[in-house]
C-alpha cells in the first residue's frame, strides 16, 4: 500500500514539475498526436475488439431485439456497427498543460478592507466561447486580478454547467482517493471520470492519466484499456517516454504482431534519431523483429521465428493442395 501511495504521489509531482514535457504536449520530434499517420498507427495498435467496444455498460437493461436479415441487410448492419465502433474508439484529448492564470490587473488601495470576501465577475454573454470569457476577481485587499483556472472552471460550471460534472474535484481523482481504485484495477473507470470532470489541459487531468498509465505499465495490465478510447493515450505516452518494451512483449505474447509492428513504426516515427532507427530494416514486417533483436528479447525473437516458419509451412501446404 505504501509503495503504491509513493507511485501516485511521485506521478503527481512529476506532472507538476514537467508541465511542458512532450508527454503532455502531444508533440515530439515535430510529430503531433493529431497527425494523420500517427492516428492511423495508434488505431492499428489499439485494434477493434467488438466484444470490448460494445461491452455491456452500467445502464438499465433492456430486452434484446432479434431481427431476421438478408445477406445485404446483414452486411449493411455490420458496416454501421464498424462505423459506430470507430466513433466509440476516438482517442481522448492529449493537450499541453495550460499556463497558470491569476495576473494582477490593478490595485485599488481605496477599496482595501471595503469587503470581507472576494467578488467574482464573469462575462456570461451568449456569443462567447467559455475559454475566452472574461472572469476577474476582486480581492478584499483591493487587488483586481484574473481568475485562476480553478475559479474559471467553477464559474463555467455555475453559468454553463456540463452534464455530470461536479463543482469540485471528486475524491476519487485526488492523490489519496486514487489508491483504492487503482488497487481494484478500475483503470477505465478512473480515466472516464477524469474525462468527465476535468478539462483536458488541466493539471488534474494530466496527473490522473500519467498515474494510471504508470500503474498499467508496472502491472502489465494493457488489456484493461485495449480496444477502448483510452488505449491510444496510453500508447502515445509510452512511446514518448521510450518505455514500450513491456507493451511490445505483451503484443507478441498475444500473437498481435500487426499491432506490434505498428507500435514499433510509431516509435521510430517519433524518435527518428534513436539507436534503433539506424539498425532497423525498412522492409515491411521486419521492424518488430529488429526491435526485439535490438533490445535482446531473445524469447520473443524465437516466438516470431517459429510463427513465421509455421505460416510459411501453411502457405506451402495450401499451394501443394491446389
Amino acid at each position: 500500500m505504501s509503495s503504491l501511495r509513493n507511485v501516485v504521489r511521485l506521478a503527481g509531482r512529476c506532472a507538476r514539475a514537467h508541465r511542458r514535457l512532450c508527454t503532455v504536449q502531444g508533440v515530439v520530434a515535430g510529430v503531433s498526436v493529431e497527425d494523420e499517420r500517427v492516428r492511423e498507427l495508434l488505431g492499428r495498435v489499439n485494434g477493434m475488439d467488438m466484444d470490448v467496444v460494445f461491452a455491456p455498460r452500467k445502464e438499465p437493461l433492456v430486452p434484446p431485439r432479434y431481427q431476421l436479415m438478408t445477406r445485404d441487410q446483414l452486411h449493411k448492419a455490420h458496416v454501421e456497427a464498424v462505423t459506430e465502433a470507430k466513433k466509440l474508439l476516438e482517442m481522448t484529448p492529449v493537450l499541453p498543460e495550460r499556463e497558470p492564470r491569476g495576473e494582477t490587473l490593478r490595485h485599488d488601495e481605496e477599496l482595501d478592507g471595503y469587503l470581507e470576501h472576494r467578488m467574482v465577475f464573469t462575462n456570461i454573454s451568449m456569443n462567447k466561447d467559455n475559454r475566452d470569457r472574461e472572469v476577474v476577481v476582486r480581492e478584499p485587499t483591493g487587488v483586481l486580478r484574473e481568475a485562476t483556472w480553478e475559479e474559471r472552471d467553477r464559474m463555467m460550471q455555475v453559468y454553463f454547467p456540463s452534464l455530470g460534472r461536479r463543482m469540485w474535484l471528486p475524491h476519487m481523482l485526488t492523490e489519496e482517493g486514487l489508491l483504492p481504485v487503482l488497487e481494484a484495477g478500475r483503470y477505465g473507470d478512473i480515466l472516464d471520470m477524469a474525462c468527465l470532470q476535468c478539462e483536458p489541459d488541466s493539471e488534474d487531468y494530466i496527473r490522473v492519466h500519467r498515474t494510471v498509465y504508470d500503474r498499467i505499465e508496472v502491472e502489465g495490465a494493457y488489456d484493461s484499456l485495449r480496444s477502448t478510447r483510452h488505449f491510444g493515450g496510453l500508447v502515445w505516452y509510452l512511446v514518448q517516454q521510450e518505455r514500450i518494451v513491456g507493451l511490445v512483449k505483451d503484443l507478441v505474447e498475444k500473437y498481435l504482431w500487426s499491432e506490434g509492428e505498428a507500435l514499433v513504426e510509431l516509435y521510430l516515427l517519433c524518435h527518428p534519431h534513436c539507436s534503433l532507427a539506424s539498425s532497423t530494416d525498412s522492409t515491411p514486417g521486419k521492424k518488430l523483429e529488429a526491435f526485439c533483436r535490438h533490445y535482446s528479447l531473445g524469447q520473443l525473437l524465437a516466438q516470431l521465428a517459429t510463427c513465421r516458419d509455421s505460416a510459411a509451412d501453411t502457405v506451402l501446404a495450401t499451394q501443394s493442395i491446389t
